[in-house]
């Protein structure tokens, strides 16, 4: 019993632990809980909008948002600072947003151009809880500044200043300035705004309402504008007028004093004598051509004094610059004028600011001025350098001189060379005595880009820039003139950017035509002509090294032996029209699959290879095109010998084939000669040899007897000879060959597409025109090259018979047509019809449906054409000598003559009017170049 009790006490005491602890925890978890709740404050957004007193949004003011209180004497006082932005120049506000638990009521802070003068400050306006979001529009005064000259025209890209005013005891503005707000320019437009407080709306309401505007002379002087006052939320405007003094000066017989009369102006004081006399100077000014010289500066009154015809200054005194106007003042002497000689005595300040095309500053470039005359033909030009400068990382560069108000002068500036590819302005510029002037020049220029064929950067290469010379007629020939630069480089990121002068304005042989040389791989010089500079423009002169792929086979497909070298040769042409070649430019090794690359520039080149018996194999015309990958197959002979014994029955694996070269006689007849090769047969019966096109003789022996048969072996192509123990082959001492060595006869595809112009289909559309009478395919890469063409293979024909070939007409053409009548301009001028008129001959059908119908456009009547004259000179191109040698084309087609004006026009016409070719077929004919 007692044992019970005792467990029963125990547990009764447990229970009660367990819920003084529940309880605690419970009354724990509550507290968190609610402190939990208690510190959950979500941001608080607030939305800035900023407007003038028009309602228009203003960009760009910067602001801050403070918590709001007030100071001991109980004014509101910004607080704690939570938050900041800018409003965008786009949506035309701010956002802020913020986390406050402790604040509903704000301050905003706003401010244009300076943080702590001029600010704006806004109480009791905005009141925000957490996670509430708040648009805030404010109203901001402002002063908006005008200036003008004395001529009533805009001053523009003018700094000034903008101070506050200063107060006395009293609280009332006097005329000092105190603390500068910022620095302005009236920009382009010739106008600024600044937003600025009103006392109102400053800090402590005991800010400014009065402001200064302050700003230098551009002939010297500071001009000085006070009580510019600001009201709350509106805008002041403030034109401000530069005041000048115009000076009229006549002599004695009230003529004017001549242009550049020299007029010094001094400060007017009173002497120990209380008279009025000179202090110090302030500049010279100098008359135009009708005695008028402009003093600017600011109000008060002046002196100033002028040299007479005997040598004696002229005096005048009292003469008062008005404020912010002109005034006119007429100043005799008693004497005829005597002008003053030399340059001023203030210096000027010539700055230069260089800009490329997309307006973007140009550091590190050169400036000279020159004093400006005139030459032998009586145009402008260059006489003594004066100054000289170069423009800093902003693109600005300024250089002091002291000018002659008479002379004229004129700027160069340069990139890498001052005597090649420089610019030249002759801007009739003057100076005035202590005037400074600013120009800003955009400068053409070109971004140079190099890459190897495969279009991969060529970074850090260099290159070099010449002037291109011209011929008597003016026309850029293809020869270097004056080196621009022989260090130039494409750097790191593969580029280089070159300022150059287009046309001098006034010397004929300073043409902007200009040439580019590299030396690539090989040691070989690229070079391109007539890279053409535009005025203020900006070109991209993208180069591609070319080059050629060799890709070598067998005429059975087969890839050369490894190791095999391939000579790329020069190619010369004899006076008899054969080609040589006596000079190797590179050995090139082959690769396992039988092709080679070689960075080399354009042009015609050979090759050659050695054959199993060590003599060369060459191939002729190897054209490597311009800026591009050349890419060229070539094939070399292949000799297939099968010998069979006298039962006609293949030999053996392994049986010898001897190859023989052989002697020839004046009668033609062939000898067996020295042995130069022996090969086996393989598995399947015959063996094969690569030799190079010439008579041989193919022998095997059997049964100790040895059998062989004489042949001429032909470039690219496979020849199999089947040898067989036959006793016509039997070689015997003395044996005589006869071998017909006559040429093959003429390619029948040759025969079909001689004239066409063909297109490879199978690449990039290249362009071909099949000549008749080389038999030969020459390749038409633009305009030029179609030029080159039509004088290169151009038949000569009279008007008489050019008539009797139909007219050809294709609305493909890209040629204006003035009157409409069917006929591009081009094409009326060769006919002589009127390009003003749809109908020359006024007969009531335009002259485009009488060529199209057969009828002349110039009179009555059909044309009588002649269709064996036209199918007789299908293909060619020929020439108007009896006029002015304009050419047509005849096309093979339909046997129509169509116009080329110039070798744009041949080049549009003729690929008109082309014939698609696979790449099979096209290296069927021999390939030439003009």
């Amino acid at each position: 019993m007692k044992s019970l009790k005792i467990n029963s006490l125990l547990i009764s005491g447990l229970i009660f632990v367990f819920l003084i602890i529940f309880s605690l925890l419970l009354s724990s978890g509550e507290t968190i809980a609610q402190e939990e709740e208690e510190e959950i404050c979500e941001k608080k957004e607030i939305t800035v909008i900023a407007r003038d007193s028009q309602g228009n949004f203003i960009p760009n003011i910067n602001f801050e948002i403070w918590s709001q209180t007030e100071d001991v004497d109980g004014q509101p006082k910004p607080g704690v600072k939570f938050a900041s932005g800018k409003i965008d120049s786009i949506l035309g506000k701010g956002i802020a947003s913020f986390s406050d638990e402790e604040n509903i009521d704000y301050c905003l802070k706003m401010w244009d151009k300076n943080k702590i003068i001029g600010e704006f400050w806004f109480y009791d306006d905005l009141t925000a809880d957490c996670g509430q979001s708040v648009e805030i529009t404010e109203q901001l005064g402002a002063i908006h500044f005008v200036l003008r000259n004395a001529e009533n025209n805009l001053v523009k890209n003018k700094e000034f200043s903008v101070y506050t005013q200063r107060y006395d005891a009293d609280d009332n503005p006097i005329k000092e300035k105190e603390d500068l707000v910022t620095k302005l320019n009236s920009s382009t437009e010739g106008e600024s705004v600044i937003y600025v407080a009103s006392r109102n709306r400053s800090l402590d309401g005991e800010g400014e309402d009065y402001y200064v505007f302050e700003t230098n002379g551009d002939q010297g002087g500071t001009f000085i504008m006070y009580d510019i006052i600001v009201n709350d939320s509106d805008t002041t405007d403030v034109e401000y007028i530069f005041s000048d003094i115009a000076f009229y000066i006549k002599d004695i017989e009230d003529n004017p004093f001549p242009a550049n009369s020299k007029l010094e102006i001094y400060e007017q004081t009173i002497n120990y004598d209380n008279e009025k006399t000179t202090g110090g100077k302030i500049r010279d000014v100098y008359t135009n051509d009708k005695g008028l010289a402009i003093f600017e500066n600011p109000a008060g009154i002046y002196a100033a004094k002028t040299m007479g015809g005997d040598g004696k200054y002229y005096y005048f005194y009292d003469l008062e610059m008005y404020d912010q106007e002109r005034n006119i003042i007429y100043l005799t002497t008693d004497e005829e004028w005597s002008p003053s000689e030399g340059t001023c005595e203030a210096d000027s300040k010539l700055t230069v600011i260089t800009r490329n095309y997309w307006s973007d500053l140009i550091s590190d470039i050169n400036f000279e001025l020159y004093e400006q005359t005139i030459d032998i033909d009586g145009k402008p030009a260059a006489d003594t350098k004066i100054t000289n400068g170069s423009t800093n990382e902003n693109g600005s560069g300024s250089v002091l001189f002291n000018p002659d108000p008479r002379k004229t002068y004129v700027l160069k500036i340069y990139d890498k060379n001052p005597k090649a590819g420089e610019f030249w302005f002759f801007d009739n510029i003057k100076f005035t005595c202590g005037e400074d002037k600013e120009f800003i020049k955009y400068l053409s220029s070109i971004n140079i880009v190099l890459r190897d064929a495969d279009e991969n950067l060529k970074k850090n290469q260099k290159f070099s820039l010449y002037t291109q010379k011209i011929d008597i007629d003016g026309d850029p020939i293809k020869e270097k003139d004056d080196l621009i630069s022989s260090s130039l480089t494409t750097s790191e990121e593969g580029i280089a950017t070159i300022y150059l002068a287009d046309d001098h304005p006034y010397i004929n042989d300073k043409k902007g035509t200009y040439i580019f040389t590299s030396i690539g791989e090989n040691n070989t010089e690229f070079v391109e002509y007539n890279i053409d500079i535009i005025n203020e423009r900006e070109i991209d002169f993208n180069y591609i090294f070319s080059d050629i792929v060799f890709e070598i086979k067998d005429a059975a497909g087969n890839n050369m032996p490894l190791k095999r070298k391939l000579e790329f040769m020069n190619q010369e042409k004899s006076s008899a029209g054969d080609y040589y070649t006596n000079k190797t430019i590179k050995s090139l090794e082959l690769d396992n699959s039988g092709q080679v690359k070689l960075e080399y520039p354009a042009g015609n080149y050979a090759a050659r290879i050695k054959d199993d018996a060590g003599k060369y194999i060459n191939f002729w015309n190897i054209e490597i095109k311009n800026q591009a990958r050349t890419n060229k197959k070539l094939i070399t002979p292949l000799l297939r010998v099968s010998p069979y014994d006298e039962n006609n029955n293949l030999m053996p694996e392994n049986t010898a084939i001897s190859i023989y070269n052989m002697a020839s006689d004046e009668a033609g007849a062939y000898y067996k000669n020295d042995k130069i090769i022996s090969v086996k047969t393989n598995a399947l019966g015959y063996a094969e040899t690569i030799l190079t096109p010439d008579v041989y003789l193919i022998i095997f022996k059997t049964n100790n007897k040895e059998y062989g048969e004489a042949i001429q072996t032909k470039n690219g192509v496979l020849q199999k000879i089947n040898l067989k123990a036959s006793s016509n082959l039997l070689i015997e001492v003395g044996k005589v060959y006869n071998i017909d060595l006559s040429q093959p006869q003429s390619n029948a595809l040759v025969d079909k597409l001689k004239g066409y112009i063909l297109l490879q289909v199978e690449e990039n559309g290249e362009a071909w025109y099949v000549d008749e009478s080389s038999r030969s395919r020459y390749y038409m890469k633009n305009g030029s090259a179609a030029y080159d063409m039509m004088k290169k293979f151009g038949l000569g024909i009279t008007n008489e018979n050019l008539k009797k070939i139909e007219i050809g007409l294709d609305n493909r053409l890209e040629e204006y047509d003035y009157d409409g009548d069917g006929l591009h301009d081009k094409l009326e001028e060769a006919l002589g019809t009127d390009v003003f008129n749809s109908d020359s001959d006024n007969d009531g059908y335009s002259d485009g449906a009488e060529v199209k119908n057969g009828y002349t456009p110039l009179g009555s009547g059909k044309f009588i054409f002649d269709n064996n004259l036209s199918e007789h000179l299908k293909g060619k191109i020929l020439l108007q000598v009896e006029s002015k040698g304009e050419a047509w084309y005849i096309n093979p087609k339909d046997g129509r003559r169509y116009y080329m004006k110039d070798g744009d026009s041949a080049y549009q016409i003729m690929r008109y009017l082309s014939l698609g070719i696979t790449n099979e077929n096209l290296s069927k004919i021999e390939e030439n170049s003009l």
